[in-house]
């Protein structure tokens, strides 16, 4: 009868615990999950909405953002919706409460950390599945787009790359452009510069996929290798035709932050395999110390669900009065610090060839630590 009713008070403990944490989570969820949005919706609106794109087709685009903005609101949620629920708590002194109970603050930890591992495979899930996979999608519609509106690949004053084209715009109005510089190579692979005071951007409705430009005042200029020597020639009009595959050929491959794990992580190891087999490579490549970053950086974001539990259960013991709100500001201190940790570690491992491993874990065992010592300074109180 004694462990009945013991059980009996654990289960509705459990309960208790588990309504007040999604309460809280779902402010947190909703709060993050706006601000990510917004900053999406205004990286859109900068580079669609503004060139008239239909509704539908901004619509999916947004859609298809969404992997990216949960796997970064999944962890800082449960972070600031553990913070928030704990102190709510001990502000209302129901942490003393459960105690007289005989329910300890381990055993109070024992579904928070539950929950913790449970939203950290949620948020692998977005990342590892959802995220190239929306990408992927958002890349086609993108193409689809500018196939229909190449004005939309052009931004006034801009340098812009396109394969071996590099494309200089001054200011742009409607289909005009000012002042443009074309830097590119002709037939025989002669470095070559044309210049431009306007150009006008036309769309051949015969000629799917082609940006053709209609340029005036036009001086070109044209390195010969071979013989040493430069051709320049003056046209009042000229036309020059750009394959918008040349303008997608960046949407057409996948990031490290786009690809799964198990993609990145063979990626690496061909990497790897390739820099043993060729010795005079320098030690340190660039190249590969990025995708060891995105790699770890996967595992450690979506986990950070599960390492945030260690400090914010702690933390929300230490509200005495308005618990749910100082949880709250706690919590978002606590996130942006974790945030700058990351920027911090991508910075050490690219820079200053710290291990890619130790940059992207550290912020999580940082954290993890600070919620320990934490405990203890009130456990021996």
């Amino acid at each position: 009868m004694i462990l009945r009713h013991k059980s009996l008070r654990f289960r509705i403990a459990d309960a208790y615990l588990l309504k007040e944490f999604f309460f809280s989570f779902c402010i947190a969820f909703i709060f993050f999950f706006f601000i990510f949005f917004v900053n999406q919706l205004l990286l859109l609106a900068e580079e669609v909405l503004s060139k008239r794109v239909g509704v539908t087709k901004v619509l999916l685009l947004i859609l298809y953002s969404l992997p990216a903005i949960l796997a970064f609101t999944f962890p800082f949620s449960a972070l600031l919706g553990t913070v928030m629920a704990i102190g709510r708590f001990s502000s209302d002194n129901e942490i003393t409460a459960f105690r007289a109970l005989g329910v300890s603050h381990l055993r109070l930890f024992f579904p928070v950390m539950l929950l913790g591992l449970i939203l950290s495979g949620i948020s692998f899930f977005s990342n590892d599945v959802l995220l190239p996979r929306g990408t992927v999608q958002f890349g086609r519609l993108y193409r689809d787009i500018l196939y229909s509106n190449p004005a939309l690949e052009l931004e006034p004053y801009a340098v812009r790359r396109y394969k071996d084209t590099v494309l200089v715009t001054g200011a742009i109005s409607d289909r005009e452009i000012s002042d443009l510089v074309i830097l590119d190579h002709d037939e025989d692979q002669n470095e070559r510069m044309l210049s431009a005071k306007r150009a006008y951007l036309e769309q051949d409705e015969k000629e799917n996929g082609v940006i053709s430009l209609r340029l005036e005042e036009v001086f070109g200029h044209t390195a010969k290798k071979r013989e040493g020597d430069f051709d320049y020639f003056t046209a009042d009009t000229m036309e020059y035709n750009i394959l918008l595959s040349s303008f997608t050929y960046s949407i057409n491959n996948l990031t490290p932050r786009e690809m799964s794990t198990a993609a990145l992580y063979g990626e690496i190891q061909t990497m790897e395999a390739k820099k043993k087999e060729d010795q005079n490579k320098k030690r340190f490549d660039r190249t590969l110390q990025l995708y060891k970053i995105e790699f770890y950086k996967k595992l450690a974001i979506p986990l950070g669900c599960f390492t945030f539990m260690f400090f914010a259960f702690p933390a929300g013991l230490l509200p005495k009065r308005s618990g749910r709100w100082v949880g709250f500001v706690l919590g978002l201190f606590a996130a942006a610090f974790y945030w700058m940790l990351l920027i911090v570690g991508q910075t050490l491992g690219v820079r200053f060839q710290v291990s890619a491993a130790l940059a992207m874990w550290f912020p999580n065992i940082f954290i993890a630590f600070i919620g320990l010592l934490i405990y203890l300074s009130r456990s021996h109180r």
